[in-house]
């Protein structure tokens, strides 16, 4: 009985341990919803392969999370949100910019709207 009850203890204590490290752990979310003009795109198609390429990309320089959130019927515009997650406020800002210069620099594409936010 003895080895049982210390055993509990021991369990009570690790648990409480590992509260502690989840309570002291901090990240800060970045998020950016940008709208697209796909001047080249003729068909939903051609806009889904545009939009898969861009993706694939972007989820292989940056490591973050992409989706297209809105305007899926429309075949020139494209909606997206993307998210990542960094220990400081100013890195998500400077990743989040980093993105945006990405999309700026794709041919074919023109941007039309975005906003970043940083939590």
């Amino acid at each position: 009985m003895s080895s049982l009850s210390n055993f509990g203890n021991l369990r009570n204590s690790l648990l409480a341990d590992s509260q502690k490290q989840v309570n002291r752990m901090s990240f800060i979310i970045g998020s950016c919803g940008i709208v697209l003009y796909l001047a080249a795109v003729s068909s939903l198609k051609e806009k889904r392969q545009v939009l898969k390429s861009l993706k694939d990309r972007l989820r292989n320089k940056f490591n973050l999370a992409v989706s297209e959130i809105d305007d899926c019927a429309l075949w020139q515009k494209a909606t997206l949100g993307i998210v990542c997650v960094t220990n400081e406020r100013r890195s998500g800002q400077v990743y989040l910019d980093r993105v945006i210069n990405f999309f700026q620099a794709e041919p074919g594409i023109k941007i039309v709207d975005y906003e970043i936010k940083v939590h």
